[in-house]
């Protein structure tokens, strides 16, 4: 380990709200209230994927799935969870109840 920058990832327009690597893919995430979240290739330190779902308002926290690692799940200022396929950018599956925006999740 030389200390060295190997790469910089980031492009969001607003605030950035949660950031998380996946343990068992080379890949990275963030979230932020400008409604986006990125996907990252941590080998080439490049965008793999941009999930704009933006009627869902921005998002607060974020986390890769423990058992199926290409699912992210994201909480949203407007209150629901959702559950995305960052291969393509789906939602998998959505999560309502609460009213108001979910600051974070464990």
């Amino acid at each position: 380990m030389t200390g060295e920058l190997r790469g910089l990832i980031g492009v969001h327009k607003d605030s950035v709200e949660s950031v998380k690597i996946c343990s068992s893919l080379h890949l990275a995430a963030s979230a932020a209230i400008d409604s986006k979240i990125h996907i990252y290739d941590l080998k080439t330190f490049s965008i793999r994927n941009t999930i704009e779902p933006t009627v869902y308002g921005g998002f607060t926290s974020i986390a890769f799935d423990f058992t199926v690692a290409h699912n992210l799940i994201a909480a949203s200022t407007l209150g629901p969870l959702f559950v995305i396929d960052v291969r393509d950018g789906t939602i998998v599956h959505e999560k309502k109840g609460h009213a108001a925006p979910i600051n974070a999740f464990v």
